[in-house]
């Protein structure tokens, strides 16, 4: 190179770092035009067109360098980095490979292949990478979070927590390993340890948005809204515009129960991201939760304009459909949730969908989804067919498998557990299977009026009838002089503002439990999950005493809880589980509503379509549990003279 030439490509490259681009690019091709194939000028003004999104000029341009300058290794990973962006991930891991060979210590070389592995999910040969990184000294914290993160996704979950241990004991450890560490321990079931990594990471760096954001995540998971709302409010306050946590702190407030503070941050947002899809979807979500059908459907509706293929939001406007009994329009869109469930779902590859077309003299599969109240919902339609299968395999929750198999004996159904070897049986049944469906779509093809509900009604469920009887005459020794036995239960919900609207606290039941008649009723707790604190309160307050038989352990032994169930002359329930499987049986049922209802319960219906034995009972406000009460308190008076009126919706 002369020296006017050096000095020219120096200069160019000054003003490159500076960041005058259009300046660096006119001397670049000033020299280019002179000696067009100069591999200094030719690959750095191949990198500027790489920064300037002209990927395929820059992928040119150091090609041509390449080949007349084949030992830079500088030129290898440049060119490497273009490949990658180009999508050419096989030639852009051969050059990565290539400037390490020339350039046995280039740790960005390292850094960037592990990170392309990672990302290619290919973390056995990202591991590999990065453990000759540290052959050769190379400990810095990229490659040592990379490093953590291959250990992690190759299933070597304590080398990678040490890893990133390691890394924290730096005198500036990076914000990335305290986020990497939380994460591990959150996906590992240790959600305290995950809440305390973070924790000590805010005293450390407690102007981090990221942690701020994270931890935050971590508490409202846990239930811990007051604390979440704290530290996304002061991440907002270092942030003030940033989408995400917008949205994470109007999440928080919905689930608190502060709606306009949710309204007003959803719609901030908004003002940022107009096409902000999530922040229109959560909008409609919490819409939906307040009842507000038109107003949820208009944000679904405006979200598909951004995103006509968001299958979150197609499948939650379908509930919304089905909410109002538009089943023609809303069973087929429910479908979309499918795309979200993937691979938690047991369907068969390359066997195709049923589609409600005749069934005679054919295999159907049936794989179960959802949690074990939808499972029991939507096996209300397992015998909804115009023509039979020849064989119906049906695999569904473990706990679920003897009851269904009890309620359809037919030699030609077939109920296996979703398990190890219930999906094993079905992988070896695959040959003579014609054609398979997910359980929650069986009502496309047959529940398309509410008609078509009590047309092809079946129970679900049959619990073990020596149980049952044993039971009887257990309830009857407990029961002394009692003429009813009614089971109860008051909680129901899984997250925290689903738990505080669906449940009625049991001090509250006062008036149920002390009206007219109910002298002569055997109380007994069907709540399945810790309640004596709630037991013993009432009994101070009010002298009711609830019956609670230790033995049974309803989320443990499904089998004993339904037998006790189905032995029961009424059960009085909030919203849950208990309802699915009471209404399942057959027994007697009176579910208490919260406004609005779960989409399934419909609308105003005092009767429920997929049961025949269960009668709802309405809140006629959001909160109302006085007015339920009073109600279901009337009713048990009429019904303990009046049996036969039990499901009377007049």
């Amino acid at each position: 190179m002369t020296e006017p030439t050096a000095d020219l490509l120096q200069t160019a490259i000054s003003h490159h770092r500076r960041g005058e681009l259009k300046r660096a690019e006119a001397i670049y091709k000033r020299l280019l035009s002179a000696n067009p194939n100069q591999p200094d000028a030719l690959h750095l003004w191949g990198v500027l067109a790489h920064q300037t999104g002209r990927v395929l000029d820059a992928l040119d341009a150091m090609q041509r360098a390449e080949m007349t300058h084949s030992q830079n290794p500088v030129f290898h990973f440049n060119f490497a980095r273009a490949l990658a962006d180009h999508g050419d991930i096989n030639q852009a891991v051969n050059r990565y490979h290539k400037a390490i060979s020339l350039k046995p210590d280039f740790a960005e070389a390292y850094q960037n292949l592990a990170s392309l592995l990672l990302d290619q999910q290919l973390p056995n040969e990202a591991l590999a990478v990065c453990r000759t990184a540290l052959s050769h000294g190379i400990t810095n914290a990229d490659i040592m979070l990379h490093y953590g993160q291959a250990l992690e996704r190759t299933g070597a979950t304590n080398e990678a927590i040490a890893v990133y241990n390691q890394l924290l004991t730096q005198e500036a450890p990076p914000v990335k390993a305290f986020l990497q560490l939380a994460e591990l321990y959150h996906t590992q079931g240790e959600k305290q340890r995950a809440i305390e990594t973070l924790t000590r990471a805010h005293r450390s760096l407690p102007n981090s948005v990221a942690i701020r954001n994270n931890l935050a995540r971590l508490l409202q998971d846990a239930g811990r809204l007051d604390e979440a709302i704290i530290h996304y409010r002061h991440a907002l306050k270092i942030a003030p515009d940033c989408f995400e946590i917008l949205i994470n702190l109007a999440t928080a407030y919905k689930e608190r129960g502060d709606i306009n503070d949710a309204i007003r941050l959803y719609e901030r947002a908004l003002e940022y991201r107009p096409n902000g899809v999530e922040a229109w979807h959560n909008l409609g979500v919490l819409y939906q939760d307040e009842g507000l059908l038109s107003a949820a459907e208009a944000c679904f509706d405006t979200a598909l304009r951004y995103d006509p293929q968001h299958a979150a939001v197609r499948s939650q406007r379908a509930l919304v459909w089905l909410q109002q009994g538009r089943f023609e329009q809303g069973w087929p869109e429910y479908d979309w949730r499918l795309a979200m469930i993937g691979k938690q779902l047991s369907l068969l590859n390359g066997i195709p969908l049923w589609q409600g077309e005749p069934l005679t003299g054919k295999t159907l599969f049936v794989a179960g989804e959802q949690g074990i109240g939808d499972q029991i919902l939507f096996a209300t339609c397992l015998n909804s067919w115009d023509t039979a299968p020849a064989c119906l395999i049906l695999l569904c929750a473990p706990r679920l498998a003897p009851l269904i198999a009890r309620a359809f004996p037919e030699e030609n159904v077939i109920v296996l557990p979703e398990n190890t070897h219930g999906r094993q049986r079905v992988l070896e049944m695959a040959e003579r299977i014609d054609v398979q469906i997910a359980l929650a779509s069986l009502p496309r093809y047959c529940r398309t009026d509410f008609a078509s509900f009590t047309h092809s009604r079946r129970l679900p469920l049959q619990a073990a009838p020596d149980r049952v009887q044993q039971w009887r005459v257990q309830l009857q020794k407990s029961g002394r002089q009692a003429q009813r036995s009614v089971g109860i239960s008051w909680r129901g919900g899984a997250r925290t503002k689903d738990r505080l609207r669906r449940s009625a606290p049991l001090e509250q039941w006062a008036l149920l439990l002390n009206a007219p008649g109910s002298q002569n009723i055997q109380w007994v707790c069907l709540q399945y999950d810790d309640c004596d604190d709630d037991l013993e309160e009432l009994q101070r307050r009010t002298d009711v005493s609830i019956h609670r038989f230790p033995s049974i352990a309803p989320l443990a032994d499904l089998e004993e809880f339904s037998a006790l169930v189905a032995a029961l002359d009424l059960v009085i329930s909030v919203d849950n589980t208990t309802v699915h499987l009471a209404g399942g049986l057959g027994t007697l049922t009176w579910a208490m509503l919260p406004e609005p209802a779960t989409w399934y319960w419909f609308q105003e219906r005092q009767d429920c379509p997929w049961y025949a034995d269960v009668k709802l009972f309405r809140q006629s406000r959001p909160g109302d549990w006085p007015g339920v009460f009073s109600r279901v308190a009337q009713s048990l008076t009429s019904w303990l003279t009046h049996p036969e009126n039990a499901c009377s919706t007049a």
